[in-house]
């Protein structure tokens, strides 16, 4: 073939391609204004498409950042939060990532390292799919009335992650960064809860946001007890309690960063308080124990320090209980042998 009709044949390939742009452009432009949820369906089908090679890094950095906020998948039935659509790209883009052997290098010994948990991992699921086909299963939505057992959607799809982190080339700066952004992005949950509770007018953003799973009944408790409580400040307030947490260390509350690194957690712990949860004290009490462990912390000046900060801390709480918000006195009631009201 010569150079002439080798020129031809490219500029008719183009004119070809061209012309298939141009007529999905019309396509797509004539359903945008006739059926706009159809539009956005092609669009994202579209999109899915072109990003397949990297479906699976998609996967992980959607799902660490959005793991804990309230941002949903919209005008979806179901109201599937972000990251559980993110497993969804797992799948796709863990079978690329081996078709390609796009892996990193220590993937192979990295699951030998854990096999017995990618192994727990598919016996949990072959109990589910079992109990599914034991039970049976039904949906009742987009007005179905087909009942039946629960569908196992989330941990099914779920259940690629833990191989996908083990895939996937994430630097540790790069998951703390992403953690960073999931731990500012819980202020979400309170964007939806005060929307839900207190601006009706606002109930269109509820396409995009999650409402908390027990606002419904805490403006029931609202209405009958007086009990006035936000779930979403549970969320808020661990959120930015691990921020600061992931920005300074423990060691630094005794120095001179003290002076504002108690204030701003006693005033975060607070109003995690204000949600009356009381899982809230005990997973702060749980991870700072921790933390101290993994830290080395354990020295003769932090123990006597970290016992007096505690005994304080209990003789407030057994103290002043009663004198609390009910929804503290809920959250501390979690404390043994302390005194509450009642009503909380």
């Amino acid at each position: 073939m010569n150079a002439g009709s080798l020129e031809g044949a490219l500029r008719l390939q183009k004119l070809l391609i061209f012309s298939i742009i141009m007529l999905l452009v019309l396509v797509l432009g004539y359903m945008l204004a006739d059926d706009a949820f159809f539009a956005a369906f092609a669009f994202g089908g579209l999109a899915w498409l072109m990003l397949m090679p990297y479906h699976a890094t998609l996967s992980v950095v959607c799902a660490v950042a959005t793991f804990s906020t309230a941002l949903i998948m919209p005008f979806f039935p179901g109201r599937p939060f972000i990251w559980e659509a993110a497993a969804l790209l797992g799948w796709t883009g863990c079978v690329l990532v081996f078709s390609f052997r796009q892996y990193r290098d220590g993937m192979w010994d990295s699951i030998f390292e854990h096999k017995w948990l990618l192994l727990g991992v598919a016996g949990y699921c072959g109990v589910l799919v079992f109990t599914m086909m034991e039970r049976g299963v039904g949906f009742r939505t987009m007005g179905g009335s087909q009942m039946g057992g629960r569908f196992y959607f989330q941990q099914l799809t779920c259940a690629i992650f833990p191989l996908l982190f083990m895939m996937v080339r994430l630097k540790e700066e790069q998951i703390r960064k992403l953690f960073i952004i999931q731990c500012a992005l819980s202020a979400t949950w309170v964007i939806s809860d005060v929307i839900y509770s207190n601006a009706p007018a606002l109930f269109n953003i509820l396409f995009f946001l999650e409402v908390p799973g027990d606002a419904r009944n805490f403006e029931m408790e609202r209405m009958k007890m007086g009990i006035n409580r936000y779930q979403s400040l549970a969320f808020v307030s661990i959120g930015f309690l691990w921020l600061l947490l992931i920005k300074n260390k423990l060691n630094d509350f005794l120095t001179t960063k003290g002076v504002w690194l108690i204030p701003a957690s006693l005033v975060i712990v607070g109003a995690g308080l204000l949600s009356g949860h009381r899982y809230t004290v005990v997973i702060i009490l749980l991870v700072l124990a921790f933390m101290v462990i993994a830290q080395r912390l354990i020295t003769i000046r932090n123990a006597l320090t970290g016992s007096l900060a505690l005994a304080l801390g209990l003789t407030i709480s057994y103290g002043f209980a009663e004198r609390m918000p009910l929804a503290a006195q809920r959250a501390l009631s979690v404390l043994p042998g302390i005194t509450v009201h009642r009503d909380a």
